[in-house]
């Protein structure tokens, strides 16, 4: 949801640089967090309607740009989500429980 996002955002992205958010996989060609899956299995659709306004900025796609990654630096990254192929040197995250 948008709360653990935010904890994410302001606690673990500790110099704005791009992380891959290694919880979402690419099923298709979509840019829709709704569209995607989870590592974990969980419903991608409740995800997507607990983070309201988040989106890729381009679609996952598993043959060719299969992850998403935000910044917390740039404001217009922090919930839009850019792909590439996985291979770049960029930091991860998973998923961190609110209470952590």
């Amino acid at each position: 949801d948008l709360d653990e996002m935010s904890w994410v955002l302001s606690k673990v992205y500790m110099r704005g640089d791009w992380h891959w958010l290694g919880f979402f996989c690419s099923t298709g060609n979509s840019p829709e967090v709704r569209d995607s899956r989870t590592v974990t299995r969980e419903n991608t659709a409740t995800i997507a309607s607990k983070l309201t306004g988040a989106k890729g900025a381009q679609p996952l796609n598993h043959q060719a740009n299969a992850c998403w990654k935000n910044q917390s630096k740039d404001v217009n990254w922090k919930l839009k989500f850019h792909t590439q192929n996985c291979a770049e040197k960029r930091h991860y995250v998973c998923e961190i429980p609110i209470s952590a």
